[in-house]
């Protein structure tokens, strides 16, 4: 368990690390001004500068009136793109981008960024949000299945049961899928949650008497696919129910694997944190 927790720990550490930049895609040119971080003009008389379609941007400031961002990847001519890394040097077949780059340097530097600006409105008109490729969010299953076992005289150690919409919780997602034009995202996503499950007599073993509900940690992996246009899902999910004490070890399905699947709408809801409740049988 400790290792588990510390894996998802790194997790949330990369996400959080990789939060703090939005990054949006030009859906059209667009004219803006070069200013500084804080979206003041460097020279007031300086003359907008050009910025082409289908360029990548981050923005790093954002008030109520504009927003104040940097070009992080950009095409040279047909086909290609040059991505504004210390590592990237620029030749003569993107002169035409000069006002972009120092000579022998790339757009993004380690000696200066060049931020530009655009109102609120504008930016609104001439960009697209681009989807991250880490993500919180939540997982409903539509079905979660244990299954039975036997002894080596068929006596039954524990029976196969079910349980409809169960919730999984918060979990960080990465998806897979690259390009800005994707009609079909894959998700893999991690969770580490606190689960509420079910007990009576007859899966402790006789040890619980009457029928309540246990805490229990639950880790799980799963993979969702997600068609962006219909919102249509299916998902598949593995995953151990941990629960504690002397309850924990009567439990029949102590350290056995569920699995969960489902097809639907809303199984998987990024950015929306609840409390993890696992429902009754119905």
């Amino acid at each position: 368990m400790k290792k588990i927790t510390l894996m998802m720990l790194f997790l949330l550490a990369l996400e959080t690390k990789a939060g703090f930049a939005q990054t949006y895609m030009l859906t059209k040119s667009v004219l803006a001004k070069r200013v500084d971080i804080n979206g003041d003009s460097l020279i007031p008389t300086q003359k907008p500068e050009r910025l082409e379609e289908r360029w990548l941007l981050n923005v790093v400031t954002e008030t109520k009136d504009f927003k104040v961002f940097y070009i992080v990847k950009f095409k040279v001519n047909k086909g290609n793109t040059v991505d504004s890394l210390d590592t990237v040097e620029l030749n003569k077949k993107v002169s035409q981008y000069s006002y972009l780059v120092e000579e022998r340097g790339s757009f993004t530097t380690k000696k200066q960024v060049n931020y530009f600006k655009l109102t609120n409105t504008q930016f609104t008109e001439v960009t697209t949000k681009l989807d991250a490729r880490w993500t919180f969010g939540t997982v409903i299953l539509p079905l979660k299945l244990r299954f039975g076992d036997t002894d080596s005289k068929g006596n039954n150690l524990r029976y196969f049961d079910f349980i409809s919409e169960v919730n999984v919780g918060l979990s960080l997602a990465w998806r897979m899928t690259r390009g800005n034009t994707r009609t079909i995202d894959t998700y893999f996503f991690g969770s580490l949650n606190l689960s509420s499950i079910p007990v009576d007599s007859a899966n402790t073993q006789g040890f619980q008497k009457t029928k309540t509900n246990a805490s229990a940690i639950s880790p799980a992996v799963g993979m969702v696919i997600n068609f962006k246009n219909s919102g249509l899902q299916f998902i598949t999910t593995i995953g151990v129910d941990f629960m504690a004490g002397e309850l924990g070890r009567k439990w029949t399905y102590k350290n056995q694997p569920w699995i969960g699947i489902g097809v639907g709408f809303s199984i998987f809801k990024l950015g929306e944190k609840v409390t993890v409740k696992e429902q009754n049988k119905k």
